[in-house]
């Protein structure tokens, strides 16, 4: 009995053996769409898809610097996988060029450094270090890696655009790609047309912003019933212990794949309060960077957010302002060096002088707060 006991053992080893060696083989797994796989316990009628299509003008909307498809490209195809409470959205674009298939991808991302975001899981071979022309005026710094598999090749390229704080990745996968050549493939996608980007929300010249006619208004309501327009927003909330009413001039669906109905996120707001004679005041206007840092509130500060700098706002009835509490960001010379600051308009700042720190720990922190805010929702006004 114990030896056919130990026989049966023996064999069941002998088998696992042969099956972790007949999966040693290393294979291409996206682990950012795992989520399409089905459950065995509800035969996949709850496998939510992260992924969703979108066009490539939305798509230029969520992230800064979009590429282009390439010169000759097929069978092109957008879409999104949303954010959640720990990383921004991730934008893609699929084609097919000279019969091979390619994935391009593009995230903001917390940190300066060449991030991998394709999903690609290779052993790879050759690693190469490059500079991409016409990505960063020829200066941009990039990472090649190479696969060649007996059934399958597989190229990947990586690059970081350190003003924009933008991670890229390009990927191919093949039964034959000796003859390709991934970094000319992801030069020919750069699109200055998209260089402009949206501004920033420190270089912003709110002299520029056409503020709402709100003569005639006694509250909030007719605010909201007489002057706002197709499209635009409104929430009414609290800034610190300030009730406001803040109007979007337009908000975008921030869902995130969550709940059926969309989520009315916005941008930029002017913001309005009731003085001590109940009379409507105008405390100011606020615009982030993109649709990438959707307006927020923590602790009783709204955030404003944008690709280079944080900014913590506080509501001041006594001066009918809105102020700003704390504000780090970071700025780059020619070279591409950073200079990180700090500036306050209520307890000075962190830095010396000329609002210089040392590093970019300060910045970090008010991201980090600010990716664990509550954003705000509007409702948008909808007249047709």
């Amino acid at each position: 009995m114990k030896t056919k006991l130990l026989r049966n053992v023996i064999i069941i080893c002998m088998l696992t053996v042969f099956l972790c060696a007949c999966t040693n083989k290393t294979e291409a797994v996206d682990e950012t769409q795992t989520s399409d796989m089905s459950s065995a316990d509800d035969g996949g009628q709850n496998a939510i898809n992260p992924w969703h299509e979108c066009s490539e003008k939305e798509a230029s909307d969520i992230v800064p610097r979009l590429f282009k498809a390439p010169y000759g490209a097929t069978n092109i195809n957008w879409s999104v996988m949303d954010a959640n409470k720990d990383v921004q959205p991730l934008v893609q674009m699929s084609f097919e060029l000279s019969g091979t298939g390619f994935n391009a991808r593009e995230q903001l991302v917390g940190k300066d450094e060449i991030s991998d975001i394709s999903g690609m899981y290779y052993e790879w071979q050759l690693v190469d270090k490059v500079k991409l022309a016409n990505w960063g005026e020829g200066n941009m710094e990039g990472e090649v890696y190479a696969f060649n598999g007996d059934d399958e090749d597989a190229q990947l390229i990586l690059w970081f655009d350190i003003e924009t704080g933008a991670a890229y990745s390009l990927s191919a996968s093949g039964p034959d790609l000796d003859g390709l050549d991934i970094q000319a493939v992801a030069e020919q996608m750069y699109d200055p047309s998209k260089e402009q980007g949206e501004p920033d929300f420190e270089d912003y010249d709110e002299n520029e912003h056409v503020y709402l006619d709100i003569s005639g208004c006694d509250t909030f309501t007719q605010i909201i019933d007489k002057k706002l327009t197709d499209g635009m927003g409104y929430i009414n909330t609290d800034i610190g212990d300030t009730n406001v009413l803040m109007v979007a001039s337009y908000v975008y669906d921030n869902n995130g794949g969550e709940k059926e109905e969309p989520f009315w996120a916005a941008i930029d707001a002017e913001i309005y309060y009731y003085d001590e004679d109940g009379t409507i005041r105008c405390m100011g206007y606020v615009t982030c960077g993109g649709t990438a840092y959707p307006l927020a509130i923590a602790n009783g500060k709204l955030y404003v957010g944008s690709n280079h700098g944080m900014a913590k706002y506080i509501a001041d009835p006594d001066l009918g302002l809105i102020l700003i509490d704390d504000e780090a960001w970071v700025e780059y010379d020619s070279n591409g060096k950073e200079t990180y600051y700090h500036r306050s308009d209520t307890k000075g700042s962190l830095g010396d002088e000329n609002g210089v720190v040392k590093d970019d720990s300060i910045m970090n922190s008010y991201f980090d707060e600010y990716f664990g805010a509550d954003v705000l929702y509007f409702d948008k006004i909808v007249k047709n």
